[in-house]
């Protein structure tokens, strides 16, 4: 009767098992379909528009190409500076230096962020 119990519990326990491991296999393989429907759109970019944010303009651009580098998507991050008087622009341009997918944009030539789309 012992050993019938403990048959019953590792059984049970082993299609507990089992059912997990499907359930996180779809789980797994749903999110990478949608990353890859997501890679595959064309016509997206993402635009920031900033002006006089030196204070926090790295941190921005930073944890916002951190998410864009952790989706594993490819979309261009385009970084509009609106004339600002401080060292934004400063910044900026030394992070386009890290990041392949980011452009600064000139506040004379935004028109360039609708060419992307």
């Amino acid at each position: 009767m012992e050993q019938l119990f403990v048959c019953v519990v590792i059984v049970g326990l082993a299609a507990y098992g089992t059912l997990v491991l499907i359930r996180e296999f779809a789980k797994y393989y749903r999110a990478s379909l949608s990353r890859r429907e997501f890679e595959k759109k064309d016509g997206m970019c993402l635009a920031i528009l900033v002006k006089n944010r030196e204070q926090d303009v790295e941190w921005i651009i930073r944890e916002t190409m951190r998410s864009v580098l952790a989706k594993k998507c490819r979309m261009p991050v385009m970084v509009v500076d609106m004339e600002s008087d401080d060292e934004t622009n400063a910044i900026v341009k030394s992070l386009v230096m890290e990041y392949d997918d980011l452009e600064l944009i000139e506040n004379s030539e935004k028109e360039k962020v609708f060419e992307n789309i």
